[in-house]
């Protein structure tokens, strides 16, 4: 399965606000059944790359398992399921606007991704025409000419077929499209046999029981589940992520809902160590959520993805030390770079190596951002010492000296085979490496509440790929029993 946007694949994946909208959605996922070999990705309504689309909601995709194979009879065959708010007026017109509009903006946005000319991408064009419709059901058949930015750079035709109903006492609108190259009369179409969604108002209603409220702002998605709370998870992106990338690549909403547990994704990113007065505002962020949603605090944990790991640290020191009312009472980080004089000097390695034009390319952006915010070694450790989150060449974790009391987990997948034949690197150059003198450096201090945990073979991005700098290194239901073991 391919990904709309792409994954960009920085070295180590270093991976003012509005007022809210409030949304209530479904179940995530779950509106969309597919076999488990279909790749699959979410994300919300109305989508950034078209900007006449205003439906608040969820796109759920489900992509057959043939579909990135130009070879296949299922290339480009693929479903999703729009789920939104109100009741939106459908015609013929209507639709081709819609399909129109998401088309040409998808292609443009990740066809300049792939550094393919703008001036190359013609607009979508969609066609479509009624066919009938049962009850409050409507149904269409149609096609949508796109440039293929995806795969073959050309022109390509998929054929469509959609049905779409109205909830009222949900007040829900649900659209289900279908795609494939083939025509209709071809037998790969017999493939959405296997695909289901509700068929009516009453599955939709069993499918939103476990239901939650959404609300968005530009610091944050927050997900509050409608049953009782057990407690409110903050998770921090990766250094190019967002909240529907975390959505994508974190299993974690699901569980999470029916656990009780509410979740903040933070838009914050592109921090591998914080500022005191980026801590501060952050909190001025937090604290305002917290209020503003009556959020408990009394049960809080927080946790991030490669360099939001490094965030998640250092704020759960400085809601300690500051004694603020937002106490977490776990943190964790998921194969961080938390020792940013190693992550220096790894980048003085990969560069002196020449493994790759992108390799050597990263390890001086990581040599620039660390220079101009820190400066060099040679001119002294202090201010690494200062904004790290561990420094092990002088065995000072200072940043975390407030967590004595608060629940540890530092979570990495230290696969030497995979970075020797993709990076050249050696075990010490890696995340896990720092990680592991990390954590036995805090149990000494702390005790058992320290954990260090290697993961072998867990990690892979949504798209299928091999990589063990993932978030699928975390064993969804054993952190949801971590929160839960307060």
């Amino acid at each position: 399965m391919k990904s709309y946007f792409g994954t960009l694949l920085i070295f180590l994946f270093l991976s003012t606000s509005c007022d809210a909208q409030e949304k209530t959605v479904g179940k995530p996922p779950g509106i969309l059944d597919a076999p488990v070999n279909w790749g699959k990705e979410t994300i919300s309504l109305p989508p950034t790359f078209a900007s006449s689309i205003k439906f608040n909601g969820v796109e759920e995709v489900r992509f057959a398992p043939g579909w990135d194979d130009i070879s296949n009879a299922e290339f480009w065959t693929y479903s999703f399921v729009w789920y939104f708010d109100g009741q939106a007026e459908m015609t013929e017109k209507r639709l081709e606007e819609l399909m129109t509009d998401y088309f040409t903006g998808l292609t443009a946005e990740v066809g300049k991704n792939n550094g393919i000319a703008l001036e190359k991408i013609t607009k979508s064009v969609a066609s479509f025409s009624s066919k009938n419709k049962s009850s409050n059901q409507r149904f269409y058949e149609g096609s949508i000419d796109l440039f293929d930015v995806f795969f073959t750079q050309k022109q390509i035709r998929l054929h469509v077929k959609v049905k779409e109903f109205y909830c009222p006492d949900l007040d829900k609108h649900l659209m289900v499209f279908s795609f494939s190259p083939k025509s209709f009369n071809d037998k790969v179409w017999n493939i959405f046999r296997d695909v289901s969604t509700p068929e009516d108002c009453s599955q939709l209603e069993e499918t939103f029981e476990n239901s939650f409220t959404s609300h968005k702002t530009d610091d944050y998605e927050l997900i509050i589940p409608k049953r009782k709370s057990n407690g409110v998870l903050v998770l921090f992106p990766g250094f190019p992520e967002n909240p529907d990338i975390i959505k994508r690549e974190f299993e974690i909403l699901e569980p999470a809902v029916e656990n009780g547990i509410t979740v903040a994704l933070m838009t914050f990113n592109r921090r591998i160590w914080l500022e005191d007065h980026e801590k501060k505002k952050l909190f001025g962020v937090l604290a305002g959520m917290f209020a503003k949603y009556n959020l408990e605090t009394g049960n809080v944990f927080i946790g991030g993805f490669s360099s939001g790991g490094n965030v998640s640290l250092l704020m759960g020191n400085y809601l300690k030390q500051s004694q603020s009312q937002i106490q977490p009472i776990g943190v964790f980080a998921i194969d961080s770079p938390v020792d940013l004089l190693g992550l220096y000097e790894n980048a003085k390695r990969n560069i002196n190596r020449n493994f790759s034009a992108a390799s050597v390319q990263e390890s001086q952006m990581l040599i620039d951002l660390l220079e101009s915010g820190i400066g060099k070694p040679e001119s002294g450790l202090a201010n690494f010492e200062e904004k790290s989150v561990y420094t092990k060449r002088t065995n000072n974790a200072h940043n975390l000296s407030e967590l004595e009391d608060v629940k540890i987990r530092l979570y990495t997948e230290p696969d030497t085979v995979w970075w020797k034949e993709n990076r050249m690197n050696d075990y010490e150059d890696m995340n896990a490496y720092f990680l592991k003198d990390l954590s036995e450096d805090l149990s000494k201090k702390f005790g058992n509440k320290v954990e260090f945990i290697p993961t072998e073979n867990k990690g892979y991005r949504s798209n299928g790929q091999r990589h063990p700098h993932s978030w699928s290194i975390v064993d969804v239901d054993d952190l949801i029993k971590w929160i839960a073991d307060k």
